[in-house]
């Protein structure tokens, strides 16, 4: 009997170590992917300029001027399976290609930026804190033994603590109504350092604790 009790605890650690590495690599891929995208967001914004100078030339007739690369240079949305580097051509990408017609580029486009910025059309003001919560609302925890999970719960919490400067700050480009374009170029460019500084923190976090950072997918 003690040795069934031996080995039945033995499988146990490890189907929970397994379990808890393969969710600590989908946390991270999701994560980072969100993060990625609030500086791309915020990045868009500060450079909000460059979008209206296209758009002003297009309007006067300028033709063969292509959109600027801040449209096109967002991340890929994460690929949860290890050593996936399938690309995702989204839809954004299609647009910016098929951006011959101005119009309707300039329209997707703002409807896009709109969606990200305004918290009546969907944005979500991020602190540090707030954003930790949100990392713990993930789909995938409940491969976890109840203790696995409370452990990862712990050290998300750790992180944060450990961080005072990022607890209460916004990090985030938000606005409660669609703002005027100085307002998103300002507020662009005074969030964009604060969510790098997050993203930065927070990857290291991953890599103090063991997880294998890889921005194109996961790595084992």
């Amino acid at each position: 009997m003690d040795k069934e009790v031996a080995q039945l605890r033995a499988q146990r650690a490890k189907y929970a170590d397994a379990a808890l590495a393969n969710v600590w690599a989908k946390l991270s891929a999701m994560a980072i992917y969100e993060l990625e995208m609030y500086q791309h967001v915020a990045t868009v914004s500060a450079n909000y300029q460059q979008h209206l100078d296209w758009l002003s030339k297009r309007k006067r007739g300028v033709q063969y001027i292509r959109p600027p690369d801040i449209w096109l240079n967002f991340p890929d949305e994460p690929n949860l399976e290890p050593n996936n580097r399938q690309m995702v051509f989204g839809e954004l990408a299609v647009n910016f290609l098929n951006s011959e017609d101005y119009k309707q580029f300039n329209n997707y486009v703002t409807n896009w930026l709109m969606e990200h910025i305004v918290t009546g059309r969907g944005a979500v003001p991020m602190t540090g804190s707030s954003f930790v919560e949100h990392v713990k609302q993930y789909p995938f925890y409940d491969t976890l033994l109840p203790e696995e999970k409370g452990k990862l719960f712990s050290e998300l919490d750790d992180f944060i603590s450990g961080h005072e400067e990022l607890r209460v700050e916004q990090f985030n480009v938000t606005f409660t109504v669609e703002p005027p374009s100085a307002e998103i170029i300002n507020l662009g460019r005074d969030r964009l350092p604060k969510t790098s500084q997050f993203k930065d923190k927070f990857i290291d976090f991953l890599r103090a604790r063991g997880v294998k950072i890889d921005v194109m997918g996961l790595e084992q």
